[in-house]
C-alpha cells in the first residue's frame, strides 16, 4: 500500500467508527420503552425560563401560546430574560403578566442569561427550559408533572420536534432532529444511559439547577449542563410524547452559521472534558466517559459524504477500499431511511437531493472554522 492507501484507510477507519456507534445506538432505539408517569397528587410549582437574544419577532408568540397552560396559574411563571431586545416588545411582554429580566449586554451566553434570572427567584420546584421559537401543547406542564417523582432529583427532557417542514432545508434539518431523538436519547435510555438534553424542552431540579447555572461558561451549555448532571450521578430520562415544537431553519446561511456554532461548540467539549472523562471512566462512571465521547462524532451528514467521497476517490486507487466504502454508504443511507419517521418519509422529493451538496459543503467549510 502507498501513502495515498493508507490515508484513505485511516478515513474509512473513522467514518466506520462513527458509524457503527450509530448503528448501535439506532438499534437499541427500537427496544426503548418510555417511563411509567407516576400520577402523584401533589401539583409542582414550575417556573418556565425563556432567554432571548434579537428575538422580538417570534418571541411573544412563543409567551400569548405558553400562557394557556392548562394548570393551576398559580403554579407556574414565565420569565423571558431580555437581552437587546426592543423596549416595545418589554412593555407587551410585561403587559401579559410575564416577567422579564433585562440580561447585561456584550456577553451573549444562554447559559449567562439562565444564571442571571434563576439568581432571582427561589420558590419553584422545577424550571423549563424554552428557546424562543418553541411552541409547547396546552397540556405540557399537566402531563410533565405526572412523571416527576417529588422523591428524588429527577431531569427531563422532552421531545423537540420541527414546527414547520415548509422548505427542503427546514425538512432535513427535521430529519436530522428525528435521527439524534432515536440515537442520542431512545438508543442511550434503552441501553441505560443517560438521555441527551438538546437546550431546549429541558425540565430541572430548581434549586439544583439554580447551582448548577453558576457553572456554565462556555456556549454550548447544554452539553456542559449534562455533564454536570451525569457528574452527580442524576437521572436524564427522555419523554418521547411530550413535544415541544421547534422552528426549524429556512435558509442556508442560518443554518451555516447555526451548525458552525453548534460543531465547534461540540469540539471544544471533547477538547475540555476528555482528559476528566477518562478520570471519570476509571472511577466507574462510563456514563461521563461516554458523553464527552459523543462530541468527537462527527456531523451526522458527513458520514454518508465521507463515503461518498471515498467510492469516488478509491476506485481510481484501491479496489477493497472502493469495496468497503460502498458497503459502508449503503449503510449509511439506510440509517437515515430506517430513523426517518413516516410523516417526513412522505414528504421528500428530489429537491432535497439538489440541497444535499450545498448542504455537505457548509458542514465541510465548518469543520476549517472552528477556532472562529
Amino acid at each position: 500500500m502507498d501513502n495515498i492507501d493508507y490515508v484513505l484507510l485511516v478515513f474509512l477507519i473513522i467514518l466506520n467508527g462513527n458509524l457503527v456507534y450509530l448503528w448501535f445506538f439506532a438499534l437499541a432505539g427500537f427496544f426503548y420503552k418510555k417511563p411509567k408517569s407516576i400520577n402523584f397528587d401533589k401539583q409542582h410549582r414550575f417556573l418556565i425560563l425563556i432567554p432571548a437574544f434579537k428575538s422580538d419577532k417570534v418571541l411573544l408568540n412563543t409567551v400569548h401560546i405558553a400562557l394557556k397552560q392548562e394548570y393551576p396559574k398559580e403554579y407556574f411563571h414565565i420569565m423571558v430574560g431580555a437581552d437587546e431586545l426592543q423596549e416595545n416588545t418589554i412593555t407587551k411582554l410585561e403587559n401579559c403578566g410575564v416577567e422579564v429580566v433585562r440580561i447585561p449586554q456584550g456577553i451573549n451566553k444562554k447559559g449567562f442569561a439562565l444564571q442571571q434570572m434563576l439568581s432571582i427567584k427561589n420558590d419553584y420546584d422545577y424550571a423549563v427550559v424554552l428557546d424562543v421559537d418553541n411552541i409547547i401543547e396546552v397540556d405540557f406542564l399537566k402531563r410533565v408533572n405526572q412523571y416527576i417523582n417529588p422523591d428524588k432529583a429527577q431531569v427531563f427532557q422532552t421531545h423537540r420536534k420541527a414546527l414547520n417542514t415548509d422548505t427542503p432545508l427546514a425538512l432535513l434539518d427535521a430529519l436530522s432532529e428525528e435521527v439524534n431523538n432515536h440515537i442520542f436519547r431512545k438508543g442511550h435510555r434503552a441501553v441505560g444511559l443517560p438521555s441527551a438534553l438538546i437546550g431546549s424542552g429541558m425540565v430541572l431540579p430548581f434549586h439544583l439547577f439554580k447551582n448548577w447555572s453558576n457553572n456554565l461558561n462556555t456556549v454550548v451549555e447544554d452539553k456542559e449542563l449534562e455533564l454536570i448532571i451525569i457528574e452527580q450521578k442524576i437521572g436524564i430520562e427522555y419523554l418521547c410524547d411530550i413535544n415541544v415544537l421547534d422552528e426549524k431553519t429556512r435558509d442556508v446561511e442560518g443554518l451555516a452559521r447555526q451548525r458552525q456554532r453548534w460543531v465547534s461548540g461540540q469540539f471544544l467539549v471533547f477538547k475540555l472534558f476528555f482528559a476528566q472523562s477518562i478520570k471519570y471512566l476509571f472511577k466507574g462512571n462510563f456514563a461521563y466517559f461516554e458523553k464527552v465521547l459523543q462530541s468527537a462524532l462527527l456531523p451526522r451528514i458527513l458520514v454518508p459524504a465521507g463515503f461518498s467521497f471515498l467510492v469516488l476517490v478509491s476506485l481510481l486507487f484501491h479496489l477493497t477500499i472502493f469495496l468497503l466504502s460502498l458497503k459502508s454508504l449503503f449503510l449509511s443511507i439506510l440509517l437515515f431511511a430506517v430513523l426517518c419517521p413516516p410523516y417526513l418519509r412522505k414528504r421528500f422529493n428530489k429537491d432535497i437531493i439538489k440541497i444535499l451538496p450545498k448542504l455537505v459543503w457548509i458542514y465541510v467549510l465548518n469543520m476549517f472554522k472552528l477556532n472562529k
